[in-house]
């Protein structure tokens, strides 16, 4: 295995802004020269200056993501070494950071699953780096007297969350511990305690409490998030992974009952992460990815008045999400520029449209019917779904049907009404890849849609009782983690004008079970197959469960 604190042949100088003190230590223990730079959140830093005013010669930056009120670089256009952006919540984030991610050489990112996101908004050189842990001294279980903890905010916002602790408290009483608000002492401290960690993450992410807990050799029973954390540790070997809410209490009172089983795979967990996981080992990664891009001038970051233009795209992105306050019409006239490129223009049309500037949004919509180019996307849809979310429904029509007749878009039926208009768009969007925008809470009173998510929620506040609209938006977010919820009541909704159909009260069930909804789940489930049997179904029935349920434990919950 190779060090990861090996020194370098040749060690570099690298301002650090934000990026956390083990990293640091990490960079310095492997011979580079670091100027730590720590902005307090929500501060515009000038970068060149601070630089001049450390004497400090950087041949490359990195700026990490702080998980507060965000700090933004200016100035990085004028810098000529390697420059990159750690992404650590980009299933949070990806709204922002992929304007933000024009300024940089190369965007590190923390979850695999979004670099397609990432890249598809611009970002065009994106690393996985995920998180790590420093690894803590080996404490055997017999010392341990905390069965099992969770420690975890639990909000309004986070309801799945609120019931999977619910349910491990229901079924596990005073051998489970939830704890929240914890310094990183405590915590830690916590799970030095822990046997059993059952883990839970907002929207299918590899989240910190992962390495978190197996630092500390607990035992961590996570969701199957796929092969992105089957890279990281091997589930059966390593940690153990759940599908539902049953399977997580079966595989958990497992573990309970084989203490010997649960500890070997959670010291194989901890091993993984001691020889694989660390601060040498990210250290390591990200200094190796940027001395490539010192010799790779393939793809460089926006300079000179594109860089003012991302900059500025990337506090409106972040005003747009609730993220960063003042006035948003400050960045307008970058936005207008001359120059900007499409996504821009795109992007100016929203903000005219959701700030209320009816004169410029006027003029800026006659303009792109003008000159605009009609096969582009991203500014075709702007401008239409701006037009519609004002009211202007002749224009937005006229618009979608240009963007129709250019690209031999067919359809059946004329573009007659509102709600059909965004559902168009709703399909070019799914079509084009576009189908959310992770992290950013969208408002169909006052946003307008920017991917096919957007659009159907739109489309269904124009027509909130169309069934089809209905059923489009559950079918787009079958695949989505961390969408649950969502999933129920749109599956409940359904069912409530389709009472027989068995099918759609399977899916019903099991979407409450992945949501934690234990007894809802039982009660749709055995409607669902109480339905079956009076259609003659039963062994239908049975079949769809069972290629849902390979280890029967649903099934076993049933007949109990």
């Amino acid at each position: 295995m190779e060090d990861a604190n090996a020194r370098p042949a040749e060690p570099w100088r690298i301002c650090c802004v934000n990026v956390s003190p083990a990293i640091r230590r990490a960079l310095q223990d492997q011979g580079h020269h670091v100027l730590p730079l720590n902005p307090e959140p929500g501060q515009t830093l000038h970068i060149p200056l601070e630089l001049d005013r450390a004497g400090f010669h950087a041949q490359a930056l990195l700026q990490q993501e702080l998980l507060r009120d965000r700090v933004l670089l200016t100035g990085l256009g004028e810098l000529d070494c390697p420059k990159a952006f750690w992404s650590v919540d980009p299933h949070l984030n990806a709204y922002w950071q992929c304007c933000y991610a024009r300024l940089f050489d190369l965007i590190f990112s923390t979850q695999q699953r979004w670099i397609p996101d990432l890249q598809r908004a611009g970002a065009r050189r994106v690393v996985w780096l995920p998180w790590y842990a420093t690894p803590a001294p080996w404490t055997p279980w017999a010392r341990r007297d905390v069965p099992l903890a969770f420690v975890g905010r639990v909000t309004a916002q986070r309801d799945v969350r609120a019931r999977f602790i619910r349910t491990l408290s229901t079924r596990f009483d005073s051998r489970f511990i939830h704890a929240e608000d914890l310094t990183a002492q405590a915590m830690d401290q916590l799970y030095a305690r822990t046997c059993i960690v059952p883990n839970e993450s907002i929207l299918g992410e590899v989240n910190f409490r992962l390495f978190e807990a197996i630092r500390r050799g607990c035992l961590v029973i996570g969701p199957d998030l796929g092969p992105e954390q089957a890279r990281l540790f091997e589930p059966g070997r390593e940690m153990l992974c759940f599908r539902h809410a049953a399977d997580l209490l079966a595989r958990t009172e497992e573990m309970l009952r084989r203490p010997d089983q649960a500890e070997s795979i959670a010291r194989a967990g901890w091993q993984r992460l001691c020889s694989a996981h660390g601060p040498g080992h990210r250290a390591r990664t990200l200094v190796h990815a940027l001395q490539n891009l010192s010799t790779n001038k393939e793809y460089k970051a926006a300079t000179g008045v594109q860089a003012d233009i991302w900059l500025a795209a990337t506090a409106c992105q972040m005003h747009r999400g609730g993220r960063l306050h003042g006035e948003a019409r400050t960045f307008f006239p970058l936005l207008g520029h001359a120059r900007a490129p499409s996504w821009i223009q795109a992007l100016h049309l929203r903000m005219l449209a959701e700030y209320g500037a009816a004169s410029e949004l006027g003029k800026a919509l006659a303009r792109h019917a003008a000159h605009g180019d009609p096969a582009d996307l991203e500014t075709n849809a702007a401008a239409s779904l701006a037009a519609l979310r004002t009211g202007q429904h002749n224009t937005a029509r006229a618009l979608r049907l240009r963007w129709e007749r250019t690209t031999g878009e067919r359809h059946s039926q004329p573009c007659a009404s509102p709600q059909e208009m965004a559902r168009r768009w709703a399909a070019t969007f799914r079509k084009a890849g576009q189908v959310m925008n992770p992290g950013f809470s969208f408002d169909e009173q006052s946003h307008v849609p920017a991917s096919a998510m957007e659009c159907l929620a739109l489309a269904l506040a124009f027509a909130p009782h169309d069934l089809g609209l209905t059923r489009q938006m559950e079918a787009l977010l079958r695949d989505q983690p961390g969408y649950e919820l969502h999933r129920v009541g749109l599956l409940s909704t359904l069912s409530l004008h389709a009472r027989t159909d068995w099918r759609l009260g399977l899916e019903l069930g099991l979407t409450n079970l992945r949501a934690f909804r234990f007894r809802a789940a039982l009660e749709e489930l055995l409607l669902a197959r109480q339905q079956a049997e009076a259609q003659g179904a039963t062994q239908r029935f049975d079949a769809a469960l069972a290629g849902r349920d390979p280890d029967g434990q649903i099934h076993a919950l049933l007949r109990d």
